[in-house]
């Protein structure tokens, strides 16, 4: 991750004359690590069912593959933002688990009491440990914020749960709303906040289905990304009696560039 920060070292770089500078220490880069995880799903058709007449569409195995499909990108999603559990390299008979977003992040992070946060070796990726609950509050989206912006990351998009998407919109902070309405128009009444501008910029307050509402996460989505070893696969299964059956693959993972780009507010009540 590049620095953004602004270089405060010039002075130290500057020698008199004849001086011999001396080195600077240089720290090497820590590779973070993950592992993959393997989602599928199976479709079993009847002969009976493809050969007949359907309403709305052509061929129920291929209508069924493309829902299948859209249930693995939920799947991805929730893996990458919902799941509060540690990675696992799994075994022969245990499956490997990713780490998600919950699991990766350290540094910006702002939990409630008896909360624990998270350690990373490699692509071992321990849990955090939820703590008491307490309401979100301008001052906890401010401190996480600007520690994010501090450790060179920019908080783009904060995601939130039903619940806290509505409590956002509810943050007094410095409002400004403006909406025209003609005179034969209905009126329009505003309650949601959609963008949150701090003193580092601009946040977009994005709700999320699929994780925890307790939890709040702000993004740098230069440094997140889906690492895909094998992109969606659609194959042809063993036929057995009078059916057709297809499964549908994908073995990925969350690539975290650098956890200090991110950050989270843990523990808040839903």
């Amino acid at each position: 991750m590049a620095d953004r920060r602004s270089c405060n070292s010039r002075r130290e770089q500057t020698g008199h004359e004849g001086d011999d500078i001396a080195n600077n220490a240089v720290t090497p880069t820590v590779r973070i690590g993950n592992y993959t995880q393997i989602l599928a799903k199976t479709v079993q058709i009847s002969g009976t069912l493809e050969a007949t007449d359907k309403a709305g569409r052509a061929g129920e195995m291929a209508y069924q593959m493309a829902r299948r499909a859209k249930e693995l990108k939920l799947d991805l999603e929730f893996a990458f933002s919902a799941e509060n559990a540690a990675s696992s390299a799994g075994s022969s008979s245990t499956a490997r688990v990713m780490g998600g977003l919950e699991s990766g992040l350290s540094t910006n992070i702002s939990s409630g009491t008896s909360g624990s946060t998270t350690a990373i070796s490699g692509a071992t990726w321990t849990a955090p440990t939820d703590g008491t609950q307490r309401a979100l509050t301008e001052t906890l989206v401010k401190t996480v914020i600007k520690s994010m912006w501090t450790n060179g990351g920019d908080p783009k998009i904060a995601m939130v749960g039903p619940v806290n998407k509505q409590n956002f919109s509810g943050l007094a902070g410095i409002a400004a709303q403006r909406y025209m309405a003609e005179g034969s128009s209905p009126t329009t009444i505003i309650g949601a906040a959609d963008l949150y501008v701090s003193d580092f910029g601009e946040t977009a307050i994005v709700p999320s289905r699929i994780q925890r509402d307790r939890t709040a996460l702000f993004v740098d989505p230069e440094y997140a990304a889906v690492a895909m070893l094998r992109d969606f696969q659609t194959s042809d299964l063993a036929k057995t009696g009078d059916s057709e059956r297809k499964q549908i693959v994908v073995e990925a993972t969350l690539e975290l560039r650098n956890e200090k780009a991110h950050g989270k507010i843990a523990d808040l009540t839903v």
